[in-house]
């Protein structure tokens, strides 16, 4: 079995595809403090969260479960606590961190099936230092602009405060220095700008502070100052000129600096597994960007001019990490095109090449317009509410696909559909391949020489009309359908600390015949087990929601569920039923082995697991 996959709906709003459980009061949440902070090991800071109705009401009265990752106790002396919303539906309580401190992790506040997430780093005093990024940078006016932060290794801590001076030494004085204390806030960076007499040749001393910990910057200037420039040019293989500039508003000093370039595609050479993905055509060249004085938390904003008009639909694809993967890869920036220009958007340290909030905004990539499977089609995709209850998982590595239905028999029993290949029609549209649908041993004592694949039951055409909307059509034992399926959001938009790991996981080819699709949504997991019944017959388990028990530990509930036939009739989401039938637990053991551990009906199994390749 070479599969994955997800569900919906055991958190309000959230899950999507196979199980909606009704929602209780909070419809909504919200984080009154800021979400990434940081507490300094053994001392204490107040979290607070409000939650509403659909109606936008609050919801007061109700029971608050706060939990965290195992990094420090509430008042209670423990990882996990029970507190009531007002009548504002606000519920607030206080986190002391572990003294050992040197984590990154969680903390939440749950009302019914709506979660409110923050994200705590924990620190002592002799883990971080001052660092000033970049030292000094001059913008046009003759300012000095200080990037001041807290690191503890290479993260910086967000929401503390830092202080700033003036040394002895300092001459002439400057017209100012500003602040005299500034937070990190949610970026985890300072800014302070010293303002010299203009075109005046002085040395300034300055000194910052953290809870005593201090750093010392000392920086000599002269009555000119160097300025960068904000456009680069190269010329079109038909005689022209393209032109790029780069603006920011909020630092008027940012420019390009060395090694910005528009190169060849033609010339370019690429290692084989960064090269980039067959069929996109960079009718504009490539763009080598690094800019220097470019500060968040304002965008940076890049205008390409060509000699020609910009072909309705370019992105900017960029060859970098993530926040959600940390190895470079290939991925679409959204570009807006207007004639013969086309203007996109990155912001220091959120989205640029790097992810370093260091002035410099770093990007290598080139416009192309791409087929919708370029885009990662990888998830759990589904029809709707209206349709709640089955759904299918996508997997995708490269340009292959590996698509499971997960749906329910003549008698409302879960069954699944496999297409573990297929075919991309010529413009990249429209995969179809053949569906199975296996037999094989019951999961509580599986063997894997009793697995019967079986002819094929019939086909699976996936229509991509964009990167997030698709028609399914299906022809399964003579009987033909026509679905149309859409993304889940079941993962809040948080940088991903935890590792990732959404892959189809199997037993091995001595387990042959079932899989786990482990859905990753930045640092939340979905996870379903494609397996067989005491029949032998295909009959999956979900695992919607769960937590991180430890860094290298996700465990939650798992659940059966039943409903209306799938095949050639209309679906009847009221008869969608959910049941409760026991845990699971994955522990990955490295980057691609994991075990998991089950308990279902009373009965319990432990299973290896590693990654399946197709």
């Amino acid at each position: 079995m070479r599969s994955r996959a997800c569900l919906s709906d055991l958190r309000a709003g959230l899950l999507a595809v196979a199980l909606l459980i009704p929602a209780l009061a909070g419809a909504g949440g919200v984080a009154v403090t800021p979400v990434n902070v940081s507490v300094m090991g053994g001392e204490s800071r107040s979290f607070t969260a409000r939650f509403s109705n659909a109606d936008g009401s609050p919801v007061a009265g109700a029971p608050v479960s706060w939990a965290n990752d195992v990094c420090g106790t509430f008042p209670n002396s423990a990882s996990t606590a029970v507190g009531t919303t007002d009548a504002s539906g606000v519920s607030s309580i206080r986190f002391t961190a572990a003294p050992s401190a040197d984590v990154t992790c969680w903390l939440t506040a749950t009302v019914g099936e709506t979660t409110v997430q923050f994200d705590v780093v924990t620190y002592r005093l002799d883990q971080v230092s001052i660092a000033v990024v970049s030292g000094v940078n001059f913008d046009p006016q003759g300012s000095m602009t200080f990037q001041v932060s807290v690191q503890l290794g290479a993260e910086p801590l967000p929401e503390v405060e830092i202080t700033s001076r003036l040394l002895p030494g300092t001459a002439p004085a400057p017209v100012s220095f500003l602040p005299g204390a500034a937070s990190t806030g949610q970026g985890g960076r300072a800014s302070f700008v010293l303002q010299p007499p203009m075109r005046v040749t002085g040395e300034y001393n300055v000194e910052f502070a953290f809870r005593g910990i201090t750093r010392q910057v000392k920086m000599q200037r002269g009555p000119e100052y160097a300025t960068l420039s904000r456009t680069i040019t190269a010329q079109s293989a038909d005689g022209g000129t393209r032109t790029l500039t780069v603006s920011s508003v909020s630092s008027p000093g940012c420019g390009f600096g060395g090694g910005s370039a528009i190169l060849d595609p033609a010339v370019t050479e690429f290692r084989p597994e960064l090269a980039p993905a067959k069929g996109l055509v960079y009718t504009e060249g490539l763009l080598s960007i690094r800019t220097e004085n470019c500060y968040g938390p304002v965008p940076t904003t890049f205008t390409l001019t060509t000699p020609r008009p910009v072909p309705s639909g370019s992105m900017f694809w960029m060859l970098s990490a993530t926040k959600d993967k940390p190895l470079p890869h290939w991925h679409a920036v959204p570009v807006v095109v207007a004639g013969n220009t086309a203007t996109f958007t990155l912001t220091d340290g959120v989205n640029d090449g790097d992810l370093v909030t260091d002035g410099a905004v770093t990007a290598f990539g080139g416009f192309a317009v791409a087929p919708p499977w370029y885009f990662e089609l990888q998830d759990l995709w589904w029809g709707g509410l209206g349709e709640n209850g089955w759904g299918v998982s996508i997997v995708q590595h490269q340009e292959k696909l590996f698509a499971v239905i997960f749906a329910y028999d003549g008698n409302g029993m879960p069954t699944w559909y496999v297409m573990s290949a297929g075919q991309w029609n010529a413009a990249r549209t429209v995969f179809t391949g053949a569906l199975y649908s296996p037999r094989g041993a019951p999961y509580t004592a599986y063997d894997a020489s009793r697995l019967d694949i079986g002819p094929s039951v019939g086909t699976l055409t996936l229509t991509f009309t964009d990167a997030t909307h698709a028609t399914l059509d299906y022809v399964i034992n003579g009987m033909a359908g026509r679905k149309q399926i859409t993304r889940t959001i079941f993962g809040p938009s948080l940088a991903n600390t935890r590792p990732v790991v959404g892959d189809m996981w199997w037993g091995g080819s001595q387990q042959n015949g079932w899989g786990i699709a482990i859905i990753q949504q930045f640092g939340t997991l979905f996870a379903a087990w494609f397996t067989y019944n005491e029949k032998g017959e295909p009959t999956w388990f979900v695992m919607p929601a769960g937590s991180w028990t430890a860094t290298d530990t996700f465990e939650g509930r798992i659940y059966r569920t039943s409903s209306s036939r799938w095949l050639a009739m209309a679906y009847n989401t009221s008869s969608f039923r959910v049941a409760d039938v026991g845990t699971f637990r994955v522990r990955f053991t490295t980057t691609d082995t994991a075990v998991f551990e089950w308990t279902i009906d009373g009965r319990s199994g432990t299973l290896p697991l590693a990654r399946q390749q197709f």
